[in-house]
């Protein structure tokens, strides 16, 4: 049987919220489209409407896979339609040998040559962005003019047809049913992800997005990652403009008009935010499958084409009003309530655990004691000694359910606990709570059975020792130090310090939208804390304080503050780390005002 209930806690989470209506309105409009589709496609032939659909996909995925990777960076690409175009038209103009000195290409070299040109381009743009801090949008809307004017200049206005026939293998169906450009865009796709989700060059890409200059104080060359990901983007697009080559037999200036808009319109409409720093690419895929059944739908029940322009644009507005919506929602997540302040016994962890125990022990005689805490790294239930998972079943179970959890006689459930001492024939556990907060779990055990008959076990542990056991945990853990080391890292971030776990702990009642300044002058006021009164410029506290001024005020990297400190690279870490740990007591302390 169980003894009462605690409430889910608050810093639970910040977890994105549940489908409002909004959502609702837009899956609908999204559930209408695919039936209208595949109501129309049934009286005119499923499969021959599935295969059409996978070509007019092939090309426009490929480059909004390349698109997905540059807007996770916080960037943009608007060139990538007159990429598609110039690469077509170079390429066959070296296979038709009317390139100036240059014979005819072998087709094979063409094509390097096309690709190699794109990934040039697309790394120049990089390089624009990155080292010389050019707008993504300028460099890009300059590419866009650029780029197709070069294409019609090089064909004079005028398709380049090819001279052979080797591509025309391109369009065959792979096993009978699927196009090959088809199976390129998926291979694409999944060459995508895997890097973004268990590589380096994806976890950069993702910090870069959120925050640059939290990327670059981290050691992530950052002009480096901007010229890789708009390499990868010109690769994309000159290889989506080889494909669109072969499909027509000719390079022309006008190839890949509306890619830009079309791969865009995918990426925002499968979740990918375009400020950067989240998203991925199977919603890509999603967005781009409903944009191309819009496109096909409205062709199969004979609408205007220009309507597709406008359907399209609809569905744009309405998922960046959904990702509005969503972010809104998730900073105002109603705060964690404080608990009374704790008195000032037990500094320690071990002493509040051993007070708590005590407690216990003197009230009702309880010998068997044991007390597990929540490890907020990894949500597990541990022994705060060991740091190993508890091996009770039934103080896992009531960390679990949140309750206080009973077993009168041991021998009926013998798998549900854990015996301290040999003989134990009853056993109860119950939650730690700290506010809403469930922190730990307290387990009591006893030699005679029906011993936990009629006792309230929650009531064993004050609002007051709670808070005081979760404060020296997550001081001791490293769990708090870790926090405000993230936060430092990020102090001109106000975005993330609003959102941040520090901030839900430290200021559990401050509204959200505040919370985020409100941290970060009580970071700048700790630092501030930190100067001696009479400052000596060769003593370790001067030292430390300009450490700390210099990393995360001032923002400059490691070779510099080494450089304009005179210290070696080990002093400089081994002084960081003691001076995040000061800052790190001083935060604790705030916590108890």
């Amino acid at each position: 049987m169980s003894e009462g209930t605690t409430t889910t806690p608050a810093s639970a989470d910040r977890r994105r919220p549940a489908l409002q209506p909004r959502d609702l309105i837009f899956l609908g409009m999204t559930a209408v489209v695919v039936v209208l589709f595949v109501a129309r496609s049934l009286s005119v032939g499923l499969l021959g409407n599935l295969q059409i659909l996978a070509i007019s996909m092939s090309t426009i995925g490929i480059v909004a896979a390349g698109q997905t990777l540059v807007v996770i960076t916080g960037s943009i690409d608007l060139s990538v339609g007159s990429l598609v175009a110039l690469t077509g038209v170079i390429t066959a103009t070296l296979l038709r040998g009317e390139a100036p000195i240059f014979g005819p290409f072998h087709p094979i070299a063409a094509v390097i040559a096309g690709l190699g040109i794109a990934t040039g381009i697309g790394w120049i743009q990089g390089t624009l962005i990155g080292h010389f801090r050019l707008t993504p949008f300028i460099v890009t809307f300059g590419g866009l003019s650029l780029f197709r004017g070069l294409a019609q200049v090089i064909s004079s206005g005028a398709p380049v047809n090819l001279p052979t026939n080797d591509f025309e293998w391109l369009w065959s169906r792979a096993f009978g049913i699927l196009s090959v450009p088809f199976v390129l865009m998926i291979i694409t796709f999944v060459a995508v992800a895997l890097a973004l989700k268990f590589s380096r060059f994806g976890r950069y890409a993702y910090a870069i997005g959120g925050n640059e200059n939290v990327a670059h104080l981290s050691g992530i060359n950052v002009v480096r990652m901007r010229q890789m990901v708009h390499a990868v983007m010109g690769f994309l697009a000159g290889l989506a403009g080889i494909l669109v080559m072969s499909r027509i037999h000719g390079g022309t200036y006008g190839n890949g008009q509306g890619y830009e808009l079309y791969s865009l319109a995918a990426v925002v409409i499968g979740g990918t935010s375009l400020a950067g720093g989240t998203g991925g690419v199977w919603g890509t895929l999603l967005g781009l499958l409903l944009i191309s059944m819009v496109s096909q739908g409205l062709f199969l029940y004979s609408v205007p084409p220009l309507w597709t322009e406008v359907i399209i644009g609809a569905f744009i507005v309405g998922a960046a009003l959904i990702d509005l919506q969503r972010r809104r929602q998730w900073l105002s997540t109603p705060p964690v309530m404080p608990p009374a302040p704790p008195p000032a016994q037990a500094h320690t962890l071990d002493h509040a655990i051993d007070r708590l125990m005590h407690t216990v022990q003197e009230q009702y005689g309880y010998s068997l004691v044991n007390v597990y805490l929540i490890d907020r790294e990894t949500d597990t239930l541990v022994d705060p000694k060991t740091h190993s998972p508890a091996a009770s079943p039934l103080a896992r179970r009531a960390a679990e359910v949140r309750e206080a959890l009973y077993v009168n006689d041991v021998r009926r459930e013998p798998h549900q606990v854990a015996p301290m001492q040999p003989g134990v024939l009853s056993a109860a556990a119950a939650p730690i709570c700290s506010g809403p907060q469930v922190i730990g779990v307290i387990e009591v055990q006893h030699k005679n059975a029906q011993a936990f008959a009629g006792v309230a076990l929650r009531s064993l542990v004050s609002p007051a020792l709670a808070e005081m056991i979760e404060r020296n945990w997550l001081l001791e853990s490293g769990w708090l130090s870790l926090q405000v080391r993230d936060s430092l890292r990020r102090l001109s971030d106000r975005v993330f310090l609003e959102k941040c776990p520090l901030g839900d702990w430290l200021l559990p009642n401050v509204p959200p939208y505040n919370r985020g300044v409100r941290l970060q002058e009580l970071l700048r006021d700790a630092i501030a804390s930190l100067q001696p009164d009479q400052a000596d410029p060769q003593s370790r506290t001067a030292r430390r304080h300009h450490i700390l001024c210099q990393t995360y005020l001032d923002q400059k990297n490691v070779d510099a503050i080494i450089q304009d400190l005179g210290l070696s690279r080990r002093q400089y870490f081994y002084d960081l780390k003691e001076a995040v740990e000061a800052i790190t007591h001083i935060v604790a302390g705030l916590r108890r005002e």
